[in-house]
C-alpha cells in the first residue's frame, strides 16, 4: 500500500521518481520545494537499500583534482551543513553529523594513488595509538553522517510535504505516450507522469524502457560495539575503513564484489574485514561484532553517475553513484531539479550524460 494515504496512483504526476534511496528522496524533496507534483516509487521500503547499507563517509577529498566528480564533491561538502540544518528544522531529527575529519594511513594513500604531499600532517593528540604504525595524514574536510538516520529524516520531510510515496511498488517498464508524458508499469498497476526520473539504483537496468547500464556492486560491512570516542576520526587504511558513530558503534567496510543481486554477506569475507580493522586500530580487538550486512551499490563501467536525459525528452536519469551516493545526494538533487525543470545547472553535467554509455536502442518506446 502507498505509505502516504493521500497518494493516488490514478493521477498524472508532474514527475515520477523510480526509486527511494537517498538520491530519490533528496530529489523528491528538492522538487517538492519547487511546488511540483511528485510521485516516489520504491520496490521495497524507502531508504532501506544501498543507502541504509552505506557507512556514511562524506569523503570530499577522495577525488583527484582532475576527476569529473571533484567539482560535485566539493559542492556537496559545502552544501551539506545547510542541507542538514534545513532537514533538522523540518523534522526535529538529527543524523550524527561529525566534522572531526579522516585520518588516512600512508599505505592507503599510496595504494589509492593519492599524493601525501597534499595532505596535512596528523594533528597532535589525534588517535595516539596510531602513531606507532607509520605515517598518517589528516583530511579535515572529510566528515561523516549516520546514513540510516539521514534517510529517516528525508522520509519524514517528504511525508510532511505531502509527496506521494508508493512503497513495495517496483517499476517494471517505462513507455512514452503518443500525446506526451509516460506510462510506468509497476508491480501494482500503471501510473502516469509528464516526466520520469530513474532513481532506481542497482535495479535500474531491470526497468524496461531506459536501458541504462547500471551494474550492482556488493559491499559487505560489519559493526563493532565500542564506546563513544574510542575512535574520534574516520580511519582510512589500505584494506579497510573505520567509521565511528557517536553511539560508540564503529563501522568497518567494505568490499567491492560483482555478484549480481546477491545481498548475502559471507563469514569468510567478514572475518577478513574484522582482522583488517584490528590491524588498523588494535584497540578494537576486544570489541564484539554486533551487526553484519551487505548492500548493492549502483555502478557503471566508468564508475561515474548517469545524470541527465535518458534517451527521450522528459525521461531522466539520476543514478549510478557507485560509492558516493550519500556524499552526492544533496548536490545531485539540486542540479537535477534544475535540469528537469528546464534550468541550467550550476555545475556542468555533460561528463555524466547517460548517452555516453547508453545503448542506441535505449530510447523509450512509444505505445
Amino acid at each position: 500500500m502507498p505509505s502516504n494515504v493521500s497518494a493516488s496512483s490514478s493521477e498524472t504526476f508532474d514527475f515520477l521518481l523510480l526509486g527511494a534511496g537517498i538520491i530519490g528522496m533528496a530529489l523528491a524533496r528538492e522538487l517538492s520545494l519547487a511546488g511540483v507534483r511528485v510521485g516516489l516509487l520504491e520496490r521495497g521500503q524507502c531508504g532501506q537499500g544501498a543507502s541504509r547499507a552505506a557507512a556514511g563517509m562524506l569523503a570530499v577529498s577522495g577525488f583527484p583534482h582532475d576527476s569529473p566528480l571533484a567539482p560535485l564533491a566539493r559542492a556537496a561538502g559545502e552544501l551539506y551543513p545547510e542541507f542538514l540544518r534545513q532537514l533538522e528544522a523540518e523534522t526535529g531529527m538529527q543524523c550524527d553529523y561529525r566534522r572531526i575529519g579522516t585520518l588516512a594511513a600512508q599505505a592507503a594513500v599510496e595504494r589509492h594513488g593519492g599524493n601525501p604531499a597534499e595532505l596535512a600532517a596528523m594533528p597532535p593528540g589525534a588517535e595516539p595509538e596510531l602513531r606507532a604504525q607509520g605515517a598518517w595524514y589528516s583530511l579535515p574536510g572529510d566528515h561523516s553522517v549516520n546514513p540510516r538516520a539521514l534517510c529517516d529524516m528525508l522520509l519524514r520531510s517528504l511525508r510532511s510535504r505531502g509527496v506521494a510515496i508508493f512503497e513495495n511498488t517496483a517499476a517494471q517498464s517505462v513507455a512514452a505516450r503518443p500525446r506526451g508524458g509516460f506510462t510506468v508499469a509497476t508491480s501494482r498497476g500503471a501510473m502516469a507522469a509528464d516526466q520520469v526520473v530513474f532513481t532506481s539504483g542497482a535495479w535500474t537496468a531491470e526497468i524496461s524502457g531506459g536501458r541504462l547500464p547500471v551494474t550492482p556492486c556488493r559491499g559487505q560491512m560489519l559493526a563493532l560495539e565500542g564506546r563513544p570516542e574510542l575512535l574520534r576520526h574516520v580511519l582510512l587504511g589500505p584494506d579497510v575503513y573505520l567509521v565511528p558513530q557517536s553511539s560508540g558503534r564503529i563501522l568497518a567496510g567494505s568490499t567491492l564484489e560483482y555478484a549480481g543481486f546477491d545481498q548475502n554477506p559471507d563469514a569468510a569475507t567478514l572475518m577478513r574485514l574484522r582482522r583488517a580493522a584490528i590491524a588498523l586500530a588494535p584497540a578494537l580487538e576486544p570489541l564484539p561484532t554486533v551487526e553484519t550486512w551487505a548492500g548493492l551499490r549502483p555502478d557503471t563501467s566508468d564508475h561515474l553517475p548517469l545524470l541527465g536525459e535518458a534517451g527521450a525528452p522528459g525521461l531522466w536519469s539520476a543514478t549510478g553513484h557507485y560509492r558516493d551516493g550519500i556524499l552526492l545526494a544533496p548536490i545531485t538533487a539540486r542540479l537535477m531539479a534544475a535540469l528537469v525543470r528546464g534550468r541550467k545547472p550550476e555545475i556542468e553535467l555533460s561528463p555524466f550524460a547517460p548517452a555516453r554509455l547508453q545503448s542506441a536502442s535505449g530510447r523509450a518506446k512509444t505505445s
